[in-house]
């Protein structure tokens, strides 16, 4: 029997497959952990039942999926992925804009000439 000159260590294997589980995993469940944050802030019941119902259909969609078309299931699991990496950066700027993250600011320029008051302004 030919033996391969070089083998990955399965314990490298093993990890980097947790790593992508864990990824993928992450992945879906902050969406759905947000997305049933903002619905419990609504008042009235019917966008909380609606919401249920549509995570139960998806929950079960996809169990059957995965169970009989896997290859399908990647695709779709890979589309998901490729919208979550293009959209997440862009809701991350998006915020970072709105509350102002990152922004730099100048501070105030003085001199001793100027008796403390700000030169640089145009006021």
């Amino acid at each position: 029997m030919h033996k391969p000159h070089f083998q990955m260590p399965t314990l490298w294997c093993g990890s980097s497959r947790w790593l992508v589980g864990g990824g993928v995993a992450l992945s879906s469940h902050g969406p759905k952990a947000a997305v049933r944050a903002t619905a419990n802030l609504s008042p009235e019941p019917f966008s909380n039942i609606a919401l249920s119902l549509a995570e139960d259909a998806v929950a079960v969609g996809s169990s059957r999926l995965i169970a009989w078309f896997p290859i399908m299931m990647l695709g779709v699991v890979a589309l998901f992925l490729v919208v979550f990496f293009w959209l997440g950066p862009k809701i991350l700027g998006a915020i970072k804009r709105r509350f102002g993250f990152g922004a730099i600011t100048a501070a105030p320029v003085y001199s001793h000439t100027s008796g403390g008051r700000n030169t640089d302004s145009p006021i």
